[in-house]
């Protein structure tokens, strides 16, 4: 997560916690390997459930 973007560390927690549960929900930590994130402006825009599709997508197209 980038200062630039996140100043408190409250709301980049906040992202945090909501991709990891995305990940736990899905349950894609089993099947796919380790993944590094780097979340801009568009991401902050996106409903949860968008942004749970976006994620999703991103991790199969990886084909790990």
């Amino acid at each position: 997560m980038q200062k630039k973007i996140f100043k408190l560390a409250v709301d980049r927690n906040k992202y945090k916690r909501r991709i990891k549960e995305i990940f736990r929900t899905n349950n894609l930590y089993k099947s796919h390997g380790c993944f590094v994130f780097l979340i801009y402006k568009p991401f902050i825009e996106l409903k949860p459930s968008e942004a749970s599709v976006e994620i999703i997508k991103a991790v199969k197209s990886a084909n790990l």
